[in-house]
């Protein structure tokens, strides 16, 4: 389990370099909530809805006739996705739930 890891909104690919049977991708990725253990409660989360800005990069490898996939976690660690649920997630601000952090998602996929 990855802590933090964050909800990606948006990418787009910087940079990528062949080495050998795999590649180096680096992108601008913008996530919009960063979620942790929390260290008080056992089997609970702590979610903080911001948008951010950062570059990441990311070893690919080949998956044959379906191209490449991610090898790993991006540099530093840092992964996507969330664990937690609305019943056991402390929010930052306290009326954010996983379903408003999506509709953040959609709007800023749609340019929003």
């Amino acid at each position: 389990m990855i802590d933090p890891i964050y909800t990606l909104a948006t990418f787009q690919v910087l940079a990528s370099s062949l080495e050998g049977d795999s590649a180096q991708v680096s992108a601008e990725v913008t996530t919009v909530a960063e979620e942790r253990t929390d260290s008080r409660v056992y089997d609970r989360r702590v979610a903080t809805v911001r948008i951010a800005t950062d570059t990441f990069s990311w070893r690919l490898i080949r998956d044959g006739a379906a191209g490449w996939k991610v090898c790993g976690t991006a540099t530093g660690g840092y992964d996507f996705g969330h664990y937690g649920n609305d019943a056991k997630t402390t929010w930052t601000p306290r009326a954010a739930t996983w379903e408003k952090v999506q509709a953040l998602v959609d709007s800023l996929r749609q340019g929003g």
